[in-house]
């Protein structure tokens, strides 16, 4: 399939090849929108050898001892002098597992969005032996915290937000989510495909039709690599300047830094089974692009619904894009992941357009099992 308007697309050591799986995604171009939307997990440090045990068990519901699907699963230690600990995800058969996991006293945390956290008694890891605990989760709701009232205009950063019981509860909920998505990255195996179709015009030439393909390959050994590459390009770039717009992930929204130049409007939207929680800039740099939107998620689950994203040029709103997700079958459960997507685009000096997006997957390993 050709690829539109390749002279647009500028690598910056990123790589996304049309119909070639490759280990890390582009950057977002317009018009052509190149998006990577996978979220990235954090790699558990590794601890010298000999001196380490394996933590395993499985998750499972009280009501009726049904395995809990790819829910995120935490090894926290009781001495902070043994390092930060490890997270994880369980699969579909709601096992999970640890490695080189330092020998010293820790606490099994479930965490099932929507839902109590469910915390263990300290344990034991010895050098050498295999730890196998069982977590049982419940499915009670959690109540909703008290609503706080803010003047017209409010948005809240830092300590702001956390003095906010019902928005604190939301952004840890939706953090939670997010760190699930992290985790199932750095457990299997898997290939994604984007596909977009755009339309742009530009006066006095005729409208151009483009569709264009690019196919990734999550690799778990990659995905920190992926992650400071992000990292560096959001730093130097913001979110795109001219005709480029760099389009952010899930994850890069709930973290500290995008806390620092963005906050958090105390306005929580209710619409079709969704919560919406908008946010806006109170940084603007001159030489790019600024951002503001809501994030959309199940009423209930509180799992990543949809992320409706407004880049700005200034204080003037230039460009919309879209992203809704949806869940896709993995072994015997299911993961939500992106599914489809459109965007309108005026950015300043170059062609406008519209267009869609279409993601697709395939191909879904848990790491340490054998290829097909």
């Amino acid at each position: 399939m050709r690829s539109c308007c390749p002279s647009l697309l500028r690598r910056r050591g990123l790589t996304a090849y049309n119909g070639r799986a490759t280990r890390y995604a582009a950057s977002v171009l317009i018009p052509a929108l190149v998006a990577s939307l996978l979220g990235v997990g954090i790699a558990p440090a590794i601890a010298a050898q000999g001196a380490t045990g394996t933590v395993e068990g499985t998750a499972t519901t009280e009501q009726d001892n049904s395995a809990i699907q790819f829910a995120l699963v935490r090894l926290v230690p009781i001495n902070p002098q043994i390092g930060a600990g490890q997270q994880g995800i369980t699969n579909a058969r709601g096992q999970f597992h640890f490695l080189a996991v330092p020998a010293g006293e820790y606490r099994l945390e479930l965490l099932r969005i929507g839902y109590r956290p469910v915390r263990s008694p300290a344990v034991q890891v010895q050098a050498g032996e295999t730890l196998t605990y069982g977590l049982r989760g419940s499915m009670v709701g959690l109540p909703l915290p008290t609503v706080m009232v803010y003047a017209s205009g409010a948005c809240l950063q830092g300590a702001q937000l956390n003095a906010d019981p019902l928005l604190t509860n939301l952004w840890e909920e939706i953090s939670n989510g997010v760190a699930t998505r992290r985790a199932f990255d750095q457990r299997f195996y898997y290939t994604y495909s984007l596909r977009q179709t755009s339309r742009t015009f530009r006066s006095p030439w005729p409208v151009v039709f483009s569709e264009r393909t690019d196919t990734v390959a999550n690799e778990p050994d990659s995905v920190l690599v992926r992650d400071e590459q992000r990292r560096a390009l959001q730093q130097a770039e913001g979110y795109g300047n001219g005709s480029r717009f760099i389009l952010p992930d899930e994850r890069e929204l709930i973290e500290d830094a995008f806390l620092q130049e963005h906050c958090i409007v105390p306005v929580v939207k209710e619409a079709n089974g969704m919560t919406g929680l908008p946010f806006r800039q109170t940084k603007k740099r001159r030489d790019v692009f600024g951002l503001q939107g809501t994030i959309w998620v199940d009423a209930n689950t509180r799992l990543m619904r949809r992320l409706e994203l407004e880049y700005l040029n200034g204080d003037t709103r230039i460009s919309e894009i879209t992203i809704d997700y949806a869940d896709f079958p993995v072994e015997n459960g299911a993961v939500r992941l992106p599914s489809s997507g459109q965007f309108s685009l005026r950015p300043p000096r170059a062609s406008r357009g519209t267009g869609t997006l279409k993601y697709s997957y395939w191909g879904f390993r848990e790491l340490g099992s054998k290829p097909n």
